[in-house]
């Protein structure tokens, strides 16, 4: 920002419409007045529109541009002798350490990773009396996904501490609900022999806008298929009778039914297998009474979101509680961090390398009879 006053003047964020809805939340936590984001495609109150600027008094006002778009506004902002600075602005940074994501026709989307497709493999060094473990769920499960070590990969290392064989196939995959889970353990792992079966999730079902209008359907899907009926492409396909139309299956209307439900369905599956099945429903930040400075803050400027993880997480576990004496294959794990005063959440759902590792621990003690 040097060179450029930016406290007396009016703050205005141009980028990416939700990263600068973020960062204009994030500037406001700290006290810095922003007066609107402006997004190419803007055309509201909160997001407005690149022409907007036009009744602007450029002596007044100072914009502050996402990094990446600075090219092309830089030079409309110096022809419009409007103040300007470069928005070096970051969320937590996603990384694929070893693979990458592409386009599934089953799933919406799926991993390459560690040289496999769509399962990772992680093993312990004993190769004795190996018991192999799948592994099932979301981001929060997907072990390639962040530089923090997932909780699969914490189990690992707890196995090698108790000298216990076992090799781990990852199916977790970020933004994976349990009907997709479901599609994950039929194609791409139920033909291989598992003594264990671990579904850890719970938070993007409970997080999920509408899981009813679009069962089984990822949002990849359904703007893929969407994107394809609109251009009318359908018309050139071996069968140019289908309607160019999307249709969603509806699903089952409570969103606590409707995870129990696949979760049931998971066990079912297990069970004709031969494998002891575990599900679990997972913590969140909404269930931890005791929030650090930084989880505050995460929760502060997205209020929105928390609030309807909250309501989803408290349908999903008001019915797990009362099933968990039904079935024994059930467990509820949100309040674990319940009363834990350390920072464990980098985000609503997201655990540091700390908080995984808590909840390899908690994981490890629930499934060790297995493992003799």
């Amino acid at each position: 920002l040097k060179g450029v006053d930016v406290k007396n003047k009016k703050r205005i964020l141009w980028g990416e419409k939700h990263r600068m809805l973020m960062a204009k939340s994030v500037l406001e936590f700290l006290g810095v007045d922003v007066a609107y984001v402006i997004d190419n495609d803007g055309d509201g109150e909160a997001v407005k529109s690149p022409y907007d600027l036009c009744y602007e008094n450029p002596a007044e006002v100072v914009v502050l541009v996402e990094e990446s778009y600075k090219a092309n506004i830089g030079k409309i902002l110096d022809e419009a002798g409007i103040s300007k600075s470069i928005l070096l602005y970051k969320q937590r940074e996603i990384v694929r350490k070893d693979g990458y994501e592409y386009l599934d026709p089953n799933l919406g989307h799926n991993i390459h990773s560690r040289g496999e497709t769509s399962v990772i493999s992680l093993q312990t060094s004993k190769k004795e009396s190996v018991k192999t473990i799948g592994v099932l769920g979301g981001s929060t499960s997907d072990i390639d996904l962040f530089r923090e070590l997932s909780w699969p990969e914490q189990l690992i290392d707890i196995a090698e501490k108790h000298q216990k064989g076992i090799k781990i196939l990852g199916g977790g995959v970020a933004s994976y609900i349990v009907s997709q889970e479901i599609v994950k353990f039929l194609r791409d792992m139920s033909f291989k022999k598992m003594d264990i079966v671990i579904s850890y999730s719970g938070a993007n079902d409970a997080g999920h806008t509408n899981p009813v209008d679009h069962n089984f359907i990822s949002t990849y899907q359904k703007e893929l298929f969407s994107a394809l009926a609109a251009s009318g492409q359908t018309q050139n396909l071996e069968r140019p009778r289908i309607n160019p139309v999307v249709e969603m299956p509806r699903g089952i209307e409570d969103i606590g039914e409707h995870w129990l439900h696949y979760e049931y369905m998971l066990y079912a599956l297990c069970r004709e297998l031969g494998i002891k099945f575990y599900a679990i429903l997972q913590p969140n930040l909404t269930t931890k009474d005791h929030l650090s400075k930084e989880e505050f803050f995460y929760s502060y400027i997205n209020s929105d979101t928390v609030e309807r993880v909250q309501k989803g997480t408290e349908i999903i576990r008001s019915l797990v509680r009362k099933k968990m004496s039904i079935y024994p294959w059930l467990y509820d794990f949100s309040d674990i961090f319940v009363d834990c005063p350390e920072t464990v959440y980098f985000d609503l759902c997201h655990l540091t390398s700390h908080g995984n590792r808590i909840l390899a621990e908690k994981i490890y003690a629930l499934i060790a009879g297995e493992l003799d």
